[in-house]
């Protein structure tokens, strides 16, 4: 039997581990993008800008990838006239490469998916400097429709994948994930993701870990924890090659930032050594894996990842790093507990969870919303999950409970602006209300982890205790898979999918439904 400390105690060990998992490693640039701008066919207009229907008619079902495409393809960053396709030249999940030096990498876009009628057709160049990846940019598209696109080399084709531009729209379609443990479970989640008919993923961290999962592994990393550029290279390669989330990447569109586990536990990056070689090879290593339109990070600098989606008159979607730029962490360790003391620290003005400039920008554009829908996409719980412990509080200093000025001007700065954030990090779904002065400013849609497991005392922990704050009206501990957030001018509704994990696909079962609607006002179905 667990007593009420242990449950405290397990209960804030749960909000101060979760996401823990080191990611170390070397990101290295990948190949320049390249924009390209032609005209598209006489029938790229043949479809309608006024629903999501327009651009996800039917499920795209891509193939796995062989070497020298042995990572697959994918797509990301859209906007209403292009969007960035990626691939990289490497075997598959052993991440070998398959051919030195420069390299031309020919890429295609077509408007059907059999590549018949290519209205772009062209080639960039990669390098072992690159890791052999391939951006390229692609401009100069018709809004509001699916194309695809392919890459060859020597005549040798990879899969086809697909993407989307966007534009006006009644409604858009996004999977929100975040935290896939490779070793705690299979990725079959991501398989049913491609059947939701989505415009766009927006993943909010922890793509891949370097530690080892929670209990009985369902698979193996099979390697130790990177330490060089090579091994990070490798664990990402053992990650992408999975046909799960492979085909996920293939058939939809990706917007991506990193939490802590694409660096190391816990990371606040402000003021770190940028020249030290771990976090070099982690920037480089995260970048050659994602269809970014960012150019390749520079040795010595912060490399920014911040970035803005617009869905037309819809929405605006802020992609922000709640980790390079934030304030070291505070506070003392509550005696016995897994977790710190609340102290006056977290609430002092000049500490910063996103930096000066990503604060100012974010507040530029709540101010100038327009009417639109504004969806802050981070990394961790905005939501106060504090845990009183006899006459102490306790909190997890890495989320923003440890940063409780900055979530303050944050909150204030939103106004009058319909505003829904969406994070990760804790391995638990949850949707809870973020207020201001006892008046709620907004909701936050907290995502389940793809796979990532809690201990299973600390998720008995947290159900008694964070699950019952009256902030939160749902908390689960136990469930994995994504949510299916859709988006109209009056509504913004997050659908819950559960997914099993020790299994491909696995079962998936429908979870609760948030639904905010004008006036603040959060209903939530069971």
């Amino acid at each position: 039997m667990v007593g009420r400390r242990g449950f405290l105690a397990g209960s804030i060990a749960a909000v101060a581990g979760a996401c823990r998992a080191a990611s170390d490693q070397p990101t290295t640039p990948t190949a320049t993008s390249i924009d390209v701008s032609q005209p598209t066919s006489s029938n790229s207009n043949d479809r309608s800008t006024s629903s999501r229907a327009a651009t996800t008619t039917q499920p795209f079902v891509p193939g796995t990838g062989a070497a020298p495409f042995g990572l697959g393809v994918a797509s990301g960053d859209p906007s209403e006239n292009g969007f960035v396709i990626w691939t990289r030249l490497a075997d598959g999940a052993a991440g070998n490469p398959v051919v030195k030096g420069e390299v031309r990498v020919r890429h295609m876009v077509s408007t059907t998916p059999d590549m018949s009628d290519i209205v772009i057709d062209d080639e960039s160049l990669t390098s072992e400097e690159l890791g052999h990846s391939v951006h390229v940019t692609i401009t100069g598209l018709t809004p509001n429709r699916e194309w695809f696109y392919a890459f060859e080399i020597d005549d040798v084709r990879s899969p086809v994948g697909r993407s989307i531009t966007l534009g006006p729209s009644g409604t858009r379609r996004i999977i929100l994930a975040s935290c896939q443990h490779y070793e705690d479970g299979f990725f079959g989640a991501w398989r049913h993701a491609t059947e939701e008919l989505a415009d766009l993923v927006v993943h909010v961290g922890d793509a891949i870990y370097t530690r080892g999962g929670v209990g009985e592994a369902v698979r193996t990393h099979g390697s130790t924890r990177p330490e060089s550029l090579d091994e990070y290279r490798r664990r990402y390669s053992l990650y992408r090659a999975d046909p799960d989330l492979q085909a996920a990447h293939a058939s939809l569109p990706w917007c991506a930032v990193w939490d802590d586990n694409e660096f190391v536990s816990d990371f606040a990056g402000a003021g770190p050594n940028f020249d030290d070689a771990r976090l070099i090879a982690a920037h480089r290593a995260w970048w050659e894996h994602n269809p970014v339109r960012s150019g390749p990070p520079l040795d010595g600098e912060p490399f920014e990842i911040d970035r803005t989606i617009e869905f037309g008159g819809l929405a605006d979607v802020w992609l922000l790093d709640g980790r390079q730029y934030r304030s070291g962490q505070v506070c003392d360790r509550l005696s016995g507990l897994p977790a710190v003391e609340r102290c006056a620290a977290v609430d002092d003005a000049s500490r910063t969870m996103l930096g000066q400039r990503q604060e100012n920008r974010l507040r530029g554009g709540l101010e100038s919303h327009g009417g639109r829908w504004q969806i802050i996409a981070q990394q961790t719980v905005m939501a106060d999950f504090s845990v009183d412990v006899g006459e102490d509080t306790g909190i997890n200093n890495d989320q923003w409970d440890g940063y409780a000025a900055a979530r303050d001007r944050l909150l204030q700065s939103i106004g009058d602006a319909k505003t829904v954030v969406l994070s990760g990090d804790i391995h638990a779904g949850a949707v809870t209300e973020l207020d201001v002065d006892g008046s709620v400013v907004a909701h936050e849609i907290v995502a389940p982890s793809i796979t990532t497991k809690l201990d299973p005392v600390v998720a008995l922990g947290l159900m008694f205790t964070v699950g019952a704050k009256p902030n939160v009206h749902h908390f689960n501990t136990s469930s994995h898979g994504y949510v299916v957030v859709d988006i109209t001018k009056d509504s913004f509704t997050a659908a819950f999918r559960d997914v099993s994990t020790t299994s491909t696909p696995g079962r998936v079962s429908s979870g609760p439904t948030a639904i905010v609607t004008p006036g603040r006002q959060l209903t939530v179905e069971q």
